[in-house]
């Protein structure tokens, strides 16, 4: 678990917790004041991108679509990232597959001028979305050069890579829908 405080005289807190590394035992949930319920969500692999907000706890709950950079089965996939801002505080909730979202928001926090917990939610969506545009323009790239190979030569290793990058493009599609 990290924990990071930013913002103006470091007013606001982050916590960072993986979720592939085992729960978080029963102190940590109350630190932080999750329930079984959220950690549920953030738990759930198959989670679909959704947004919840609690006005009474004034807590608001997003599951994102991040994507995983290592190909399966020739084709991305995504996994759900979990963000909770309370109050002055931003939990986000990773896995072995989106993890590598941290590093990145952490070489781009001592640039920020944050001024509130959801203006700091604002610059992780948009970190997270940024890393959609290098992956769809490879795969055009790669559809293109494939796409000009079977102009000239229609072979079965050409077509089941068009339908792989097919297959890909519609797991993208579904995540950012």
């Amino acid at each position: 678990m990290i924990e990071e405080h930013f913002g103006k005289e470091h007013g606001y807190s982050w916590i960072v917790v993986r979720s592939d590394k085992g729960p978080l035992n029963r102190q940590e949930l109350e630190d932080y004041q999750l329930d079984t319920e959220l950690m549920e969500y953030a738990l759930d692999k198959n989670e679909r991108a959704h947004m919840e907000y609690d006005a009474e706890g004034d807590r608001l709950l997003l599951i994102f679509n991040a994507l995983d950079l290592i190909k399966e089965d020739n084709h991305y996939e995504t996994t759900p990232l979990t963000l909770i801002a309370s109050g002055n505080q931003v939990i986000t909730i990773v896995n072995e597959q989106n993890h590598y979202l941290i590093d990145r928001i952490q070489r781009q926090l001592p640039y920020s001028t944050i001024t509130s917990s959801y203006q700091f939610l604002f610059l992780i969506l948009t970190l997270v979305t940024q890393e959609y545009f290098t992956i769809l323009d490879e795969i055009n790239r790669e559809k293109d050069q494939v796409n000009g190979l079977l102009r000239k030569q229609t072979t079965k290793r050409l077509l089941l890579e068009l339908s792989d990058f097919e297959t890909g493009l519609v797991y993208l599609l579904t995540a950012s829908n």
